[in-house]
């Protein structure tokens, strides 16, 4: 499909979908040293998303990819079923990770911690994708094919214009339609959306406790720390350098190249 007929679907989709809110619920799958699945949700409302990485869902079996936390939690309380009521509330803690895309005023941040303490960082970027003609059924929607390259990685991404909401988990956003699953070329970083669902609630965020910074000025004193710190192997006290770049979800910035 030409990229301006799935751009003519996303326009008629909006119409009657564009003032809905809509939550998404993705398994996190990162095939890293220490291989785990998470559970990240996006919440969409009007022109704004955020999704947020909950770090206390991570768990080791990777053979339950297909697993829902928020199922799970309905056999618990059932008042969860009907989405309104998961609504993620940040109270200062690391337990959650937040991403949040402004698109009206085309501002992007996210949270993350060093040395024990939060910040809010702003981080600008545009992603470049490329649409391909490949599609599959995702949940029973039908997403297309795209790919771009973002800060040292390919990554690949399926999307929906079924769903005309141009965002996606993590930093990924900028398609014709919701991103349903995404990986990297190395298949060592993956998103598979598995719940699609309304939510009334409006998005629910504050981080009075962040200290606001830019990218740059994180980035660099993340590596600094990072790169200065020493493993002991033995007692003799062998040390070795440890390699914070090496197979990070960013592999090289912008102002690196």
């Amino acid at each position: 499909m030409k990229i301006y007929q799935i751009l003519l679907l996303c326009i008629l989709c909006c119409k009657t979908m564009a003032q809905e809110n809509i939550s998404v619920e993705y398994n996190q799958i990162f095939n890293t040293e220490f291989p785990k699945i998470g559970t990240g949700l996006l919440q969409i409302y009007n022109d704004k998303s955020i999704f947020i990485k909950m770090v206390n869902t991570y768990r080791d079996n990777l053979g339950s990819n297909k697993q829902s936390y928020f199922d799970s939690l309905e056999a618990i309380n059932p008042d969860v079923a009907n989405g309104e009521k998961i609504t993620i509330t940040f109270d200062g803690n690391f337990d959650y990770y937040f991403y949040l895309n402004d698109k009206k005023n085309n501002k992007f941040s996210y949270t993350d911690e060093l040395s024990k303490k939060l910040y809010l960082i702003e981080d600008n970027f545009k992603l470049e994708w490329s649409i391909l003609d490949e599609t599959k059924i995702i949940s029973g929607y039908k997403a297309y094919k795209a790919e771009t390259f973002f800060r040292g990685r390919k990554w690949i991404a399926w999307f929906c214009p079924d769903l005309p909401y141009p965002y996606g988990p993590w930093k990924l956003y900028g398609l014709p339609g919701l991103i349903l699953e995404a990986y990297d070329e190395t298949l060592r970083y993956n998103y598979i959306a598995i719940k699609v669902f309304n939510n009334k609630e409006s998005i629910p965020f504050s981080c009075e406790k962040c200290s606001e910074i830019n990218i740059v000025s994180f980035v660099k004193n993340k590596f600094e720390i990072k790169e200065n710190s020493l493993f002991i192997l033995d007692r003799d006290t062998k040390v070795i350098r440890y390699d914070v770049k090496h197979n990070a979800q960013e592999l090289k910035y912008e102002w690196e190249e």
